[in-house]
């Protein structure tokens, strides 16, 4: 696959948060669709004309070849059944009978009949697990509403999502990162097994992650935290009026003057927090290294314009939610260590108590980002799909424009 495909755009120069070691909130990057991959210059051609594996004259990312598998069982199994729509009503579960039974069975490619029998019980609770729901033989709500977008729209939705694998290298490489942000897990693979694999937490629906691509080069330990603007207007500003001087010692922030490298350390009381929280007065708010950093000990870094990173976080509760979108854009990562020491070959590099400092990866390490929302999963041998929630709502415009 060739790197100079319309979806990927000229690398943009952004001024401000996110080239000051901000996770800025950001409006998610595309190209010429709503699944387009951003990747800077720089790492588009390391990325795309890449080295094959030896003896391969020619290879298919995984992802692709895996989906386009379970596409062609999907069409075999699901994609001819009809339209049919069936009614809401209360749950159906084994021992309903009725009119509306006869069209679920109908829905389903049963035969005729108006019992809710064992074959319809296997039947729905197939469904409900390819369709992110639980594995209760049962019709409720949730079902009956899935059910009667038809066919035709998960059709569709499988093809969005192969345009999406489409847009991966064609040889993601021997070791790489997979971030999938609709269930939200970072795989470490490597020679095309995980290896390892932890929850992150990803960004919000108003701010989400992007769709990206690069390479991770470095290290950050002991990072600073610098709070976004609007963060600071909207919630730092007041908390600073109610405590304090002694708010900031106890929680480890401090003024600066700017942005700048040079930029001075000031003096709380010389700051009208006031002003800066009506949005008058401009002031850099930073986090200095420690137990409660909102960075944690460490972040990863794969230098892009966005100013999207990989990083600890001492909110680790956040890591047993269910769904877990609660950043700004950047991804935290459940077990920072464990993820560096993969990086790193085996061994985390310790800190030495400077903050920020920077330690390269003896290579980089390639990093996908992608958005999912029809994937394969094998069962039984073979490849099915499982459908995810459109968690940034990028499927719903595209699905709109085809009529779905």
């Amino acid at each position: 696959m060739a790197f100079n495909k319309p979806f990927f755009r000229q690398a943009i120069i952004l001024v401000g948060a996110g080239l000051l070691g901000l996770c800025p909130s950001i409006v998610l990057a595309q190209g010429d669709g709503e699944s387009s991959i951003y990747v800077e210059d720089g790492d588009a051609a390391l990325l795309y004309e890449g080295q094959l594996p030896p003896g391969s004259e020619s290879v298919v990312n995984p992802f692709e070849q895996d989906l386009a598998a379970a596409h062609a069982r999907y069409v075999k199994e699901w994609g001819a059944l009809p339209a049919v729509t069936v009614p809401a009503g209360s749950d159906l579960s084994l021992g309903s009978s009725g009119a509306r039974v006869a069209l679920l069975r109908q829905r389903l490619g049963l035969s005729e009949g108006r019992q809710f029998d064992v074959p319809l019980a296997d039947r729905v609770r197939l469904f409900r697990q390819m369709h992110g729901l639980s594995a209760a033989a049962r019709v409720d709500r949730a079902m009956v509403s899935a059910l009667n977008r038809g066919p035709a729209y998960y059709l569709a939705k499988i093809k969005r999502n192969l345009d999406h694998a489409d847009e991966l290298p064609s040889y993601l490489g021997y070791r790489y990162v997979h971030v999938d942000l609709t269930n939200q897990r970072l795989q470490m693979i490597e020679d095309g097994r995980v290896v390892d694999e932890m929850a992150v937490v990803a960004g919000k629906p108003v701010t989400p992650t992007p769709i990206m691509a690069g390479l991770v080069r470095h290290a950050v330990l002991s990072p600073y935290w610098n709070v976004p603007p609007d963060l600071l207007r909207k919630t730092y500003a007041r908390r600073i009026i109610n405590g304090g001087s002694a708010y900031l010692r106890r929680t480890g922030f401090e003024a600066l003057s700017g942005w700048e490298d040079d930029a001075r350390v000031l003096p709380a009381s010389s700051v009208d927090w006031r002003a800066v929280e009506r949005g008058e007065s401009d002031v850099r708010l930073r986090q200095k290294p420690g137990p409660g950093n909102g960075m944690g000990k460490v972040k990863f870094m794969f230098p892009n314009a966005l100013g999207i990173y990989l990083h600890d976080t001492a909110s680790k509760q956040l890591f047993s939610k269910p769904e877990r979108l609660f950043s700004a854009g950047c991804v935290r990562v459940e077990r920072p260590q464990d993820f560096g020491a993969w990086l790193f070959n085996g061994q985390m590099p310790q800190p030495s108590g400077t903050p920020e400092e920077q330690v390269n990866l003896p290579f980089p390490v390639p990093i996908y980002i992608t958005y999912f929302t029809a994937k394969p999963s094998m069962e039984g041998g073979e490849m099915r799909i499982s459908y995810r929630d459109d968690i940034y709502s990028l499927d719903r415009t595209r699905l709109a424009q085809l009529g779905n």
